[in-house]
């Protein structure tokens, strides 16, 4: 379940980025650079190759806190409470 959530805000976080970042780049930038000496070339590859790290650290935190916490049994985690 905790992986789960942790994809689903992954995935909106990856989609707002994308979404925020064309409208940015398609109004602001464009603005700065239409008429002038430079050119300006926007791409999400970046974007696009840094989205598999948050993606493996959605995965693996919640994998390693549940293996940590599974070593003890129910009832000794009760005792610590």
């Amino acid at each position: 379940m905790l992986v789960n959530e942790g994809l689903y805000y992954i995935a909106i976080t990856l989609a707002a980025s994308y979404l925020l970042g064309a409208l940015a780049v398609g109004i602001g930038v464009r603005a700065l650079v239409a008429g002038g000496f430079t050119t300006f070339r926007f791409t999400l590859l970046l974007l696009v190759v840094c989205a598999p790290i948050p993606l493996v650290l959605a995965l693996l935190i919640p994998y390693l806190c549940f293996r940590n916490v599974e070593k003890h049994s129910i009832v000794e985690r009760l005792r610590m409470e």
